[in-house]
């Protein structure tokens, strides 16, 4: 028998409240999720929001028990910290392969392929000190160098040294690079930059149009969710990565922002088919 037609928002959750109430140490034991174990209907009201401060205090609690082997190697990752003390997550293989999947489509017509030498700057590894530079042979003869610091003129340095031609880092290092290069100078060998995270100042869109050929494309994304949404080589709008989460931009009465307003991001993150009969 085939599988009922549920609206994806609501198959979406109804997989995740379904598997929680299952295996969360911390949801299983409230009233909804007794009720979801007995194949009783509930209704969205019925969960208490958890506050974010619960969370930290223990957030091994809302590690599952049990990851499905289809899943894969699960890893353990520190979110950004952007707002606040950074908290431990997990993560699977799975997750990564459909992530790098959505990416690939999503930087489709920006050439990422075509550039030999590339610099990918991260603001924090755990366990690799701050300033650690590591190069890389990728396929095709590529040579990435990745550097684990967010000093501007180290990464200035790095991409000089190497003629990189893509530079993947964020909005508030690339503006220092391109700043320290008029006032030395030295131009650099940039035909793409590829910013994540932050909000991208005017400043910076102004200091990439004075590198000749040099086109810049941002994208959003966090380390729970992946890749949010990514820049269009055609339009310039940012196109949602919705074919691996579910994107909404809500206002701060829960109603969708409409276009143009201020609201905030939330995601759900992918789910299987066959949990689209769990009741909700």
């Amino acid at each position: 028998m085939a599988d009922p037609i549920i609206p994806k928002p609501r198959q979406a959750l109804a997989a995740m409240l379904s598997h929680a109430a299952r295996h969360s140490p911390y949801y299983r034991e409230q009233d909804w999720a007794g009720r979801v174990r007995a194949s009783q209907t509930i209704d969205f009201r019925d969960i208490p929001v958890t506050a974010k401060r619960i969370v930290k205090q223990a957030p091994e609690n809302f590690f599952s028990s049990f990851v499905p082997p289809e899943e894969g190697k699960v890893f353990d990752k520190h979110t950004s910290g952007s707002t606040g003390e950074p908290m431990p997550v997990r993560k699977t293989e799975r997750h990564f392969k459909v992530n790098a999947s959505e990416l690939i489509r999503l930087r489709h017509g920006w050439g990422f392929a075509d550039h030999r030498r590339s610099v990918r700057v991260l603001a924090q590894e755990r366990h690799i000190p701050l300033g650690t530079v590591k190069e890389e042979s990728l396929p095709g003869g590529q040579r990435q160098w990745t550097i684990v610091s967010v000093d501007s003129d180290a990464v200035f340095d790095l991409l000089q040294r190497h003629s990189a031609t893509l530079v993947i880092t964020f909005p508030s290092v690339m503006l220092g690079v391109l700043e320290r290069s008029l006032e030395t100078s030295k131009p650099l060998a940039l035909r793409l930059v590829s910013t994540i995270t932050e909000v991208v100042p005017e400043q910076l869109h102004e200091l990439v149009r004075q590198v000749p050929g040099c086109r810049h494309v941002d994208a959003y994304g966090s380390t729970e969710a992946g890749i949010i949404a990514a820049q269009c080589p055609i339009c310039g709008a940012y196109h949602p990565a919705d074919r691996h989460l579910l994107l909404e931009i809500l206002a701060e009465d829960g109603r969708a922002a409409r276009p143009g307003e201020m609201g905030r991001i939330v995601v759900t993150p992918p789910v299987q088919r066959r949990h689209a009969a769990d009741p909700l």
